[in-house]
Protein backbone atom coordinates (compact mmCIF):
# COMPACT_ATOMS: atom_id res chain seq x y z
CA UNK A 1 0.00 0.00 0.00
CA UNK A 2 2.84 2.29 0.50
CA UNK A 3 4.24 2.27 -2.83
CA UNK A 4 0.46 2.83 -4.19
CA UNK A 5 0.28 5.99 -1.59
CA UNK A 6 4.22 7.32 -2.93
CA UNK A 7 2.89 6.88 -6.47
CA UNK A 8 -0.03 9.20 -6.41
CA UNK A 9 2.92 12.00 -5.54
CA UNK A 10 4.54 11.69 -8.31
CA UNK A 11 8.01 12.91 -6.39
CA UNK A 12 6.40 15.75 -5.37
CA UNK A 13 7.50 16.76 -1.25
CA UNK A 14 4.66 18.71 -0.61
CA UNK A 15 2.24 15.99 -2.01
CA UNK A 16 4.24 13.33 0.37
CA UNK A 17 4.39 15.35 3.02
CA UNK A 18 0.76 16.63 2.95
CA UNK A 19 -0.75 13.18 1.91
CA UNK A 20 1.61 11.82 4.81
CA UNK A 21 0.08 13.95 7.28
CA UNK A 22 -3.64 12.59 6.52
CA UNK A 23 -2.17 8.89 6.85
CA UNK A 24 -0.51 9.30 10.16
CA UNK A 25 -4.12 9.87 11.83
CA UNK A 26 -5.07 6.76 10.27
CA UNK A 27 -4.80 3.56 12.42
CA UNK A 28 -6.26 0.82 10.39
CA UNK A 29 -5.86 -1.12 6.69
CA UNK A 30 -9.28 -0.16 6.29
CA UNK A 31 -9.12 3.75 6.68
CA UNK A 32 -5.40 3.62 4.22
CA UNK A 33 -7.22 2.15 1.89
CA UNK A 34 -10.07 4.33 2.16
CA UNK A 35 -7.26 7.02 1.38
CA UNK A 36 -5.76 5.33 -1.37
CA UNK A 37 -9.13 5.29 -2.94
CA UNK A 38 -9.77 9.05 -2.66
CA UNK A 39 -6.25 10.13 -3.90
CA UNK A 40 -5.64 10.65 -7.37
CA UNK A 41 -2.73 10.37 -8.71
CA UNK A 42 -0.86 13.78 -9.78
CA UNK A 43 -0.68 14.37 -13.87
CA UNK A 44 1.14 16.89 -15.76
CA UNK A 45 -2.66 18.79 -15.96
CA UNK A 46 -3.29 18.49 -12.31
CA UNK A 47 -0.71 18.70 -10.62
CA UNK A 48 -0.96 17.81 -7.19
CA UNK A 49 -3.39 19.98 -6.06
CA UNK A 50 -6.07 16.93 -5.85
CA UNK A 51 -4.07 15.12 -3.00
CA UNK A 52 -3.95 18.65 -1.34
CA UNK A 53 -7.19 19.05 -1.41
CA UNK A 54 -7.61 15.78 -0.17
CA UNK A 55 -5.46 16.40 2.80
CA UNK A 56 -7.90 19.59 2.93
CA UNK A 57 -11.15 17.87 2.84
CA UNK A 58 -9.52 15.87 5.58
CA UNK A 59 -9.36 18.52 8.46
CA UNK A 60 -12.16 18.85 11.02
CA UNK A 61 -14.63 21.65 9.73
CA UNK A 62 -13.03 24.33 12.07
CA UNK A 63 -9.82 24.10 11.04
CA UNK A 64 -10.96 24.23 7.33
CA UNK A 65 -12.33 27.72 8.39
CA UNK A 66 -9.24 28.72 9.69
CA UNK A 67 -6.88 27.96 6.92
CA UNK A 68 -9.52 29.00 3.75
CA UNK A 69 -9.42 32.10 5.61
CA UNK A 70 -6.15 32.48 4.70
CA UNK A 71 -6.55 33.35 0.99
CA UNK A 72 -6.90 37.09 2.48
CA UNK A 73 -3.54 37.57 2.31
CA UNK A 74 -1.48 38.20 -0.88
CA UNK A 75 0.87 34.74 -1.77
CA UNK A 76 4.26 34.92 -0.43
CA UNK A 77 3.04 37.44 2.33
CA UNK A 78 4.60 36.57 5.98
CA UNK A 79 1.65 36.11 7.88
CA UNK A 80 2.15 37.66 11.76
CA UNK A 81 0.85 33.92 13.89
CA UNK A 82 -0.20 35.93 16.49
CA UNK A 83 -2.81 38.25 14.34
CA UNK A 84 -4.10 35.35 12.62
CA UNK A 85 -4.82 34.14 15.51
CA UNK A 86 -6.60 36.87 16.70
CA UNK A 87 -8.56 37.02 13.46
CA UNK A 88 -9.82 33.41 13.99
CA UNK A 89 -11.16 34.25 17.39
CA UNK A 90 -12.66 37.83 16.12
CA UNK A 91 -14.27 35.71 13.00
CA UNK A 92 -15.64 33.01 15.31
CA UNK A 93 -13.89 29.77 13.74
CA UNK A 94 -12.30 28.54 17.04
CA UNK A 95 -14.47 26.73 19.11
CA UNK A 96 -14.62 27.39 22.92
CA UNK A 97 -12.83 24.80 25.20
CA UNK A 98 -13.93 25.64 29.48
CA UNK A 99 -10.12 24.39 30.22
CA UNK A 100 -7.83 26.45 27.45
CA UNK A 101 -8.60 30.01 26.14
CA UNK A 102 -9.07 30.62 22.53
CA UNK A 103 -5.30 31.46 22.35
CA UNK A 104 -4.25 28.35 23.37
CA UNK A 105 -6.50 26.08 21.11
CA UNK A 106 -5.42 28.98 18.36
CA UNK A 107 -1.97 27.96 18.97
CA UNK A 108 -2.88 24.42 19.18
CA UNK A 109 -4.67 24.66 15.15
CA UNK A 110 -2.35 26.74 13.81
CA UNK A 111 0.37 23.80 15.00
CA UNK A 112 -1.70 21.27 13.59
CA UNK A 113 -2.33 22.94 10.46
CA UNK A 114 1.75 23.40 10.53
CA UNK A 115 2.48 19.72 10.99
CA UNK A 116 -0.27 18.75 8.12
CA UNK A 117 2.43 21.49 5.54
CA UNK A 118 -0.50 24.05 5.74
CA UNK A 119 2.52 26.47 6.98
CA UNK A 120 5.68 27.17 5.63
CA UNK A 121 8.66 29.24 6.39
CA UNK A 122 8.15 29.34 10.26
CA UNK A 123 10.24 31.70 12.27
CA UNK A 124 10.91 33.53 15.28
CA UNK A 125 12.32 36.97 15.54
CA UNK A 126 11.87 40.28 17.48
CA UNK A 127 10.56 42.89 16.64
CA UNK A 128 11.41 46.49 18.06
CA UNK A 129 8.59 47.77 20.04
CA UNK A 130 8.91 51.44 19.52
CA UNK A 131 11.00 54.92 20.90
CA UNK A 132 8.87 54.90 23.88
CA UNK A 133 9.10 50.98 24.40
CA UNK A 134 12.59 50.13 23.72
CA UNK A 135 12.22 46.60 23.82
CA UNK A 136 12.29 43.72 21.95
CA UNK A 137 9.21 41.56 21.54
CA UNK A 138 8.96 38.27 19.98
CA UNK A 139 7.26 37.60 17.04
CA UNK A 140 6.44 34.12 14.59
CA UNK A 141 6.06 34.60 11.04
CA UNK A 142 4.54 31.77 8.70
CA UNK A 143 4.09 31.92 4.74
CA UNK A 144 1.71 29.86 2.83
CA UNK A 145 2.51 27.44 -0.64
CA UNK A 146 1.62 28.92 -3.56
CA UNK A 147 -0.70 25.91 -4.14
CA UNK A 148 -1.87 25.75 -0.62
CA UNK A 149 -2.96 29.35 -1.07
CA UNK A 150 -4.60 28.22 -4.50
CA UNK A 151 -6.62 25.75 -2.44
CA UNK A 152 -8.01 28.52 0.18
CA UNK A 153 -8.78 30.65 -2.95
CA UNK A 154 -11.01 27.56 -4.49
CA UNK A 155 -12.63 27.50 -1.14
CA UNK A 156 -13.14 31.20 -0.35
CA UNK A 157 -13.93 32.09 -4.30
CA UNK A 158 -15.13 35.50 -3.94
CA UNK A 159 -15.51 36.35 -0.26
CA UNK A 160 -11.73 37.51 -0.20
CA UNK A 161 -10.88 40.36 -2.25
CA UNK A 162 -6.80 41.68 -2.06
CA UNK A 163 -5.91 44.96 -3.67
CA UNK A 164 -2.28 45.45 -3.80
CA UNK A 165 -3.07 47.91 -7.60
CA UNK A 166 -2.59 51.38 -7.95
CA UNK A 167 -6.73 53.09 -7.58
CA UNK A 168 -6.08 53.72 -11.27
CA UNK A 169 -6.26 49.91 -11.81
CA UNK A 170 -8.23 48.63 -9.78
CA UNK A 171 -12.28 48.18 -9.86
CA UNK A 172 -14.65 49.00 -6.72
CA UNK A 173 -14.40 46.21 -4.08
CA UNK A 174 -17.15 43.94 -5.08
CA UNK A 175 -19.85 42.86 -2.91
CA UNK A 176 -19.51 39.69 -2.44
CA UNK A 177 -16.15 40.69 -0.71
CA UNK A 178 -16.03 39.72 3.21
CA UNK A 179 -12.30 40.16 3.89
CA UNK A 180 -10.21 42.79 2.71
CA UNK A 181 -6.82 43.02 2.39
CA UNK A 182 -5.57 46.66 1.59
CA UNK A 183 -1.84 46.98 0.24
CA UNK A 184 -1.35 49.97 -2.11
CA UNK A 185 -1.13 53.68 -2.60
CA UNK A 186 -4.60 55.61 -1.64
CA UNK A 187 -5.72 52.82 0.35
CA UNK A 188 -8.11 54.79 2.15
CA UNK A 189 -9.76 56.40 -1.27
CA UNK A 190 -10.39 52.85 -2.63
CA UNK A 191 -12.46 52.08 0.48
CA UNK A 192 -14.42 55.23 0.91
CA UNK A 193 -15.33 55.10 -2.75
CA UNK A 194 -16.26 51.59 -2.82
CA UNK A 195 -18.51 52.03 0.42
CA UNK A 196 -20.01 55.24 -1.02
CA UNK A 197 -21.44 53.23 -3.98
CA UNK A 198 -21.87 50.10 -2.36
CA UNK A 199 -22.28 47.99 0.46
CA UNK A 200 -20.44 44.97 0.39
CA UNK A 201 -21.00 42.80 3.67
CA UNK A 202 -17.16 43.16 5.35
CA UNK A 203 -16.13 41.24 8.29
CA UNK A 204 -12.91 41.65 8.20
CA UNK A 205 -10.31 44.80 7.07
CA UNK A 206 -6.34 44.13 7.16
CA UNK A 207 -4.54 47.31 5.97
CA UNK A 208 -0.73 46.64 5.08
CA UNK A 209 -0.40 50.54 3.91
CA UNK A 210 0.18 53.95 5.32
CA UNK A 211 -3.17 55.44 5.56
CA UNK A 212 -3.57 59.49 5.85
CA UNK A 213 -7.22 59.87 5.61
CA UNK A 214 -9.86 59.22 7.34
CA UNK A 215 -11.82 56.14 6.69
CA UNK A 216 -15.22 56.85 5.96
CA UNK A 217 -18.77 54.69 6.14
CA UNK A 218 -17.27 52.40 8.68
CA UNK A 219 -19.74 53.16 11.70
CA UNK A 220 -22.26 51.15 9.17
CA UNK A 221 -20.56 47.81 9.80
CA UNK A 222 -21.08 47.17 13.87
CA UNK A 223 -18.80 43.64 13.48
CA UNK A 224 -16.10 44.97 11.38
CA UNK A 225 -12.75 43.10 12.30
CA UNK A 226 -10.37 46.10 11.51
CA UNK A 227 -6.34 45.28 12.00
CA UNK A 228 -3.25 48.03 10.98
CA UNK A 229 -0.63 45.32 10.12
CA UNK A 230 2.07 48.14 9.31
Amino acid sequence: MVDQIVNRCRGSPLAASALGSVLRTKATVKEWKAIASRSSICTEETGILPILKLSYNDLPSHMKQCFAFCAVFPKDYKIDVEKLIQLWIANGFIPEHKEDSLETIGQLIFDELASRSFFLDIKESKDFGGYYSMRYYPRTTCKIHDLMHDIAMSVMEKECAITTMKPSQIELLPDTARHLFLSCEETEHILNDSMEERSPAIQTLLCDSYVFSPLQHLSKYNTLHALKLR
